[in-house]
């Protein structure tokens, strides 16, 4: 009887996770605040695009040389 458990629990997590979730969607629908995601994006291009070699690569874009990465502790 103990692998019917076994095999149940899974499922049972399963629907258990997609109910919290399916409620917490339906509790947030009405206070989410929609956001223009193309615009955001379009923007960050022509920041990238328009970055100049002098200035410093903007937060979505930092990336760390090897010699920098290589004398940091661990």
């Amino acid at each position: 009887m103990a692998w019917l458990w076994w095999l149940l629990a899974p499922v049972a997590s399963t629907l258990l996770g997609g109910l919290v979730l399916a409620l917490r969607a339906g509790s947030t629908a009405g206070r989410r605040v929609r956001r223009d995601s193309i615009a955001e994006h379009r923007a960050l291009l022509a920041a990238l695009a328009h970055n100049q070699p002098d200035e410093p690569p903007p937060a979505t874009m930092l990336v760390l040389d090897s010699d920098h990465s290589a004398s940091a502790p661990h």
